[in-house]
């Protein structure tokens, strides 16, 4: 937002309050310099009991900022006009105003202790108009030739003792400024009686910081406490809880922010017991994402169950603790039981596991923001044989039986068993050329099915917890053999063509091959396609070439299917 938005008299409010605030303190911070040098503050401070102990007794951030008791020497540049005005007023007293100290100065009093009391009275006149954060041109007008005035007497003075800050420039520079709305907002803000600064958006995990500045001259210590605003409620903070610890009239502490903390907060100056005066509203908000944990998983082995866990955090929210429960009592982690499940582990392993151990198991894990659980059930896995139109098939053919496994751990053995008549099951072996078992979904592959293949089957699971056997499925092998007509003769000039049809049944497997034989040998017609031709599955006859009496016997056709072998009735050629 641009200062095109801003009307006049807030532009005036704003311009006024940087001249009250930052500009004219800097003569101020000269002239101090001139008189008593940083390095000679402490020990003026401690000569004057007036600022030790008496009426004008600095506060304890105040004293802090003079580096009092301290080796160090204090930077002027962080004083408020405040501090600055009481330690001029009661270390230099050769500045002492015409009208005395605290006293509003006449027109045509001009001496330099006059202009330090018009500029403390500057300070104070933005506090009124803070609460509106406006001032009207003909007053802006009236306020602005006061501070020119003053401006160019304090530049004079401090010139002439060696000082470079050039006031009048600074006066100028901000005639001339813009100013955001943003901009504004900070002076509207700064311009109270105490003002609230600090990072409003803090990593959660971290230390919020909030200082508050009494920017009201006052002649006796004037106490801040800190409020909490959440909406229409308020509350008043105790600044001895451990949430809070090292927080102090000027200064308040939130230790290891999370999203609890999220709300304003606000400083409280009192003036006496019925006056209360509220600076800005800080809003903390709470920075950072929750920990991402993944669904748990869980296998055994060897007497043992594992639950599986992997979670993800960001750099700036790092985990904190990680607990586990079972049926929402808190488990002892590390421990005779247990082993892992911490930070630095992806696996919660229980020994020696047993039925004891069925449960709702639940891990959470903590980081600043807060916290996320994942459950797991553990008990004796389940097995379950779907019933698909798989459970009958023709003599010959493949199919599969599909299983459901479920339950937590993740079953060590899945066994399938068989069974003629339902009572009597037996183990199979799954990896042969009749069955195969996927080592995935446990589904089970008949392979070319037969009749004996016929019969009851079902799964057995067995876990660290216990053995489930699933429910029985009926496998209907359907087929009969091939069915063979009468064989026939009929003579070709000096071939004979014996003629014999093959007949299947529905739901009965296709035929394998067909073959002659003679006697009981087997007529190999590849190794003799001179002599003989015919005899396969399309087209079962055999045709015999350049008929002698060597060709006379007893000739039979034979089919075959998965299920069997039919022998046709016997000719006599």
């Amino acid at each position: 937002m641009t200062s095109t938005t801003l009307s006049q008299t807030q532009l005036n409010f704003a311009r006024f309050s940087i001249v009250s605030i930052d500009i004219n303190k800097l003569p101020l911070k000269d002239i101090l310099t001139i008189f008593i040098k940083p390095a000679d503050l402490d020990q003026a401070i401690q000569n004057c009991d007036p600022l030790v102990k008496g009426k004008y007794k600095l506060n304890q951030d105040q004293r802090k900022k003079c580096c009092y008791y301290s080796r160090k020497s204090p930077d002027y540049s962080t004083f408020d006009i405040t501090l600055l005005y009481r330690l001029i007023r009661n270390l230099c007293p050769s500045l002492e105003p015409t009208n005395k100290w605290g006293n509003k100065p006449a027109s045509n009093d001009l001496e330099v202790g006059d202009d330090i009391e018009r500029i403390r009275d500057l300070r104070n006149s933005i506090v009124a108009h803070s609460a509106s954060a406006e001032i009207s041109d003909d007053k802006f007008k009236d306020l602005w030739s006061d501070v020119k005035c003053i401006i160019q007497r304090c530049q004079q003075y401090t010139t002439s003792k060696g000082c470079t800050n050039d006031y009048n420039k600074m006066l100028i520079d901000l005639e001339r400024k813009t100013f955001t709305f943003d901009e504004y907002t900070i002076q509207k803000a700064r311009s109270g009686a105490i003002c609230v600064f600090g990072e409003s958006e803090i990593f959660c995990g971290k230390t919020a910081c909030f200082e508050a500045e009494i920017t009201l001259e006052d002649d006796v210590f004037l106490p801040v406490s800190w409020d909490r605003v959440d909406g229409m409620h308020r509350k008043q903070l105790d600044v001895r809880d451990e949430k809070y610890r090292e927080s102090d009239n000027r200064q308040l502490r939130i230790h290891n922010v999370c999203k609890d903390d999220e709300a304003g907060y606000q400083a409280v100056l009192s003036r006496n017991y019925d006056v209360k005066i509220l600076s800005n509203t800080v809003y903390l908000r709470p920075k950072g994402d929750l920990p991402c944990l993944e669904d748990l998983n869980a296998t055994s082995k060897e007497g043992k169950i594992y639950i599986h866990y992997v979670f993800k955090v960001s750099e700036n929210s790092p985990i904190k603790d990680i607990r586990w429960t079972k049926n929402n009592s808190e488990l002892q982690v590390p421990g005779d039981k247990y082993r892992g499940g911490e930070k630095a582990d992806s696996c919660f392993t229980i020994l020696m596991a047993g039925e004891d151990d069925m449960g709702l198991y639940t891990c959470t894990v903590w980081n600043a923001v807060g916290s996320v659980s994942k459950n797991i059930k553990l008990g004796i896995s389940s097995a379950e044989i779907v019933s698909t139109s798989n459970s009958k098939v023709v003599c010959g053919s493949d199919t599969t039986f599909d299983c459901t496994v479920s339950g937590y751990p993740s079953p060590d053995v899945v066994k399938w068993k068989h069974s003629p008549d339902g009572k009597l099951f037996i183990d199979l072996d799954t990896d042969t050329d009749k069955y195969l078992q996927s080592r995935s979904s446990h589904s089970l592959l008949v392979r070319k099915a037969t009749l004996k293949q016929q019969g009851y089957y079902q799964v057995v699971v067995s876990n660290s917890i216990g053995k489930c056997t699933s429910n029985k499925l009926f496998l209907q092998v359907t087929g009969s053999k091939p069915n063979v007509s009468e064989v026939t003769c009929s003579l070709h000039g000096n071939s004979v063509k014996l003629k014999c049809d093959v007949f299947l049944y529905d739901e009965s497997p296709p035929l394998n091959y067909v073959y002659w034989t003679k006697g009981v040998k087997h007529i190999v017609i590849a190794a003799n396609d001179e002599k003989y031709s015919g005899a396969d599955i399309n087209d079962p006859s055999l045709t015999i070439y350049n008929v002698n009496n060597d060709d006379a016997g007893e000739y039979q056709l034979i089919a075959v299917n998965p299920v069997g072998e039919t022998w046709s009735t016997v000719i006599l050629l």
